[in-house]
């Protein structure tokens, strides 16, 4: 996996490098999604899907008319919903609760993201280019809230709890729509799944949950 890392900023910086002929275009996109979390034990079990939103800035650095390196910056709203079998003591910047074992609780994140991928368009067919693109999501944690509806608890902020940087490897296919003067619009699927652990527990917990998304990406290139 680091080898990957480091093969796909490598190519990052040889982008940059290129000369400037090569094209460059910028854009600004929204992303509505749902989200699920994945685990390695029944003792943390997911509980259903649920609603998110990530928007921002892309740009892409060409190396040839049909492949770019791509990157971003974007803010990313999701949840996840877990059932604990077993107690696990939450602290907050409020007050500290121990869910019972069977309780439900619900994860509020909010992270920054710096997408890092290839690009690949297609010829123009009519006004129309068919895009897909494939890398890695960095993520860094600004906010993170709990809520438990049994304990009275509603997105109290977490103290501790999660861990601030997460990594996904994601893929993405669509279409734009050329709307003239280097114009157009964008409309693709994705699909993003996390590499690692988003939670940290106390004691000698071994479970492991990641956060998943699909979900439809909308932009205007410039």
């Amino acid at each position: 996996m680091k080898k990957t890392i480091l093969i796909f900023s490598a190519l990052w910086l040889a982008a940059v490098g290129l000369n400037a002929q090569n094209k460059f275009s910028f854009g600004f996109e929204a992303a509505p999604h749902i989200s699920w979390a994945s685990s390695n034990t029944n003792k943390v079990v997911p509980n259903g899907t649920s609603f998110g939103i990530k928007y921002g800035l892309r740009g892409d650095k060409f190396f040839g008319d049909n492949y770019a390196i791509t990157s971003g910056l974007m803010i990313s709203h999701t949840s996840l919903n877990l059932i604990y079998e077993t107690p696990i003591e939450f602290k907050t910047v409020d007050n500290d609760f121990t869910a019972d074992s069977g309780s439900s609780v619900e994860y509020n994140l909010q992270y920054i993201e710096i997408p890092l991928g290839i690009k690949f368009q297609s010829n123009e067919i009519g006004y129309l280019r068919v895009l897909f693109e494939g890398g890695f999501i960095p993520a860094m944690e600004l906010r993170s809230k709990v809520t438990a509806d049994e304990y009275d608890v509603d997105k109290q902020e977490l103290t501790e709890g999660t861990i601030p940087i997460a990594i996904s490897y994601y893929f993405e296919g669509g279409i734009s729509y050329s709307l003239g003067a280097q114009l157009a619009l964008k409309g693709t699927l994705f699909y993003s799944s996390g590499m690692f652990d988003i939670t940290k527990d106390e004691g000698d917990r071994e479970d492991r949950i990641s956060h998943n998304a699909f979900g439809m990406k909308l932009g205007l290139i410039f």
